[in-house]
């Protein structure tokens, strides 16, 4: 059995809701489960491959060393973790937030489980957080820097289909099927409207948001302008489905950024 954590979360429901249309799944709800809590008693009875979707918690890696421990002494095969796709954690504006992922990578590696990690790529969806509908002029301290944008449902079809697959003691950069610039979206923007949209690198802060999510928004804007999005080796979504993975214009849509 297949269990997926999360799974009441955007990123597991695009992945449950995959593998529930899955020929190998299809009709079978004995294929999916769901947990959502690390803290509580954990009971992963029958499971041979979980599926553990990262928290949100400030004390994730506690939660994920708890999550595999009792996954290992339950009987589970098989671990695949969702991580994060940046180019070098060390040198990451994000790295207080983000070196809980690579802590669990390790420990899930030290645990002698099976494993397969999944560092996702960014979002399309987090556009949304830095470019509203009506603008005409982004201004944001990006620079030239470029990332794999991927929607998230798209993202949640190819783990579905890597968690079917044979894919043991693996490591995946997991990213869209092509790099972006803000200049790229901004140009994008202005095709679909019919009028011109500019991109201006111009330095941005949100000292309105609580302390946590401004160092992430901010962080996040200096990575990809330091190109921490860049990699160079990666498997693309287009790839797993055997199909283009949406285009700019689509991922614009999808997010109501365009209509």
């Amino acid at each position: 059995m297949i269990l997926v954590t999360g799974a009441t979360g955007g990123l597991g429901k695009a992945i449950t809701k995959a593998l529930g249309t899955h020929p190998h799944l299809k009709g079978s709800t004995r294929g999916l489960d769901r947990i959502t809590n690390f803290d509580e008693n954990l009971d992963f009875s029958g499971v041979t491959k979980l599926m553990l979707i990262s928290t949100m918690s400030a004390d994730r890696f506690r939660q994920h060393k708890n999550a595999i421990d009792a996954a290992k002494d339950q009987g589970v095969k098989h671990i695949y973790y969702t991580s994060t796709a940046l180019r070098e954690i060390q040198s990451s504006n994000v790295k207080h937030l983000m070196i809980s992922h690579f802590q669990t990578e390790e420990y899930l590696k030290a645990s002698g489980l099976k494993y397969t990690i999944l560092r996702n790529t960014m979002y399309a969806e987090a556009l949304n957080s830095f470019i509203k509908p009506e603008d005409r002029n982004i201004e944001l301290p990006v620079g030239n820097g470029k990332v794999p944008f991927a929607l998230r449902e798209e993202l949640g079809e190819a783990i579905a289909q890597l968690l079917l697959e044979d894919h043991e003691n693996k490591t995946y950069n997991l990213v869209g099927d092509r790099f972006y610039s803000f200049q790229d979206i901004a140009t994008q923007i202005g095709k679909a409207k019919d009028y011109e949209v500019s991109f201006e690198h111009k330095e941005k802060h949100y000292p309105e948001l609580p302390p946590v999510l401004q160092y992430l928004f901010e962080g996040t804007l200096k990575d990809i302008r330091e190109g921490q999005y860049e990699i160079s080796e990666f498997i693309t979504v287009g790839q797993i489905l055997k199909r283009e993975s949406a285009s700019l214009n689509e991922m614009l849509g999808s997010i109501d950024i365009i209509s």
